[in-house]
C-alpha cells in the first residue's frame, strides 16, 4: 500500500513541515524490469499523461490511503507527478520510496532507497528539528 510509515509522520508534523509525494517513473515497469504480475502492473510511462493516469489509478485503488491529488486536502499528503522529462528524478536521483527533507533551498536530509529504519530516522530528524513537539 502506498504511504507506509509516512502515514504516521504526516499527522504529527503536517502543521510544521510541508509534505509532498512525487510520483516518478515506474521502478519495475512490466515492459522494462518486471517483478511479476502482482508487483509490476504498468508499462513505463511514455507521456506525462500516462504518468498522471497511473497516479490517478493508484489514488483510486488506495482511496483510504495517505495521498491525495487535492492540494487543499489537509488530511492526506499531496501527490504530484514528475513530468515525463523526469526533472525531479534528474535533480535528486530519486529511487522509489526515497525521502528528502528540504529546508529552504537546501536538502537537509536524504535517505534512499527505503529501508525499515527510514521512517524512524526521519522521525528523529523531525523531532530534533521541531523540538519533539507533535
Amino acid at each position: 500500500m502506498l504511504g507506509g510509515g509516512l502515514r504516521s509522520l504526516y499527522p504529527d508534523y503536517k502543521h510544521r513541515a510541508n509534505f509532498v509525494f512525487v510520483y516518478i517513473m515506474e521502478a519495475h515497469a512490466k515492459d522494462e524490469w518486471p517483478l511479476g504480475t502482482r508487483r509490476s502492473l504498468f508499462d513505463q510511462h511514455k507521456t506525462t499523461q500516462d504518468r498522471i493516469n497511473v497516479a490517478r489509478y493508484l489514488l483510486g485503488e488506495n482511496s483510504n490511503a495517505t495521498f491525495t491529488s487535492d492540494m487543499t486536502d489537509d488530511a492526506r499528503i499531496p501527490l504530484v507527478v514528475d513530468p515525463i522529462g523526469n526533472p525531479f528524478n534528474n535533480i535528486y536521483a530519486a529511487w522509489p520510496e526515497s525521502m528528502y527533507i528540504m529546508e529552504g533551498d537546501r536538502m537537509a536530509y536524504m535517505h534512499c532507497p527505503i529501508d525499515p529504519l527510514l521512517h524512524d530516522v526521519a522521525r528523529q530528524y523531525l523531532e530534533n528539528r521541531y523540538d519533539n513537539k507533535a
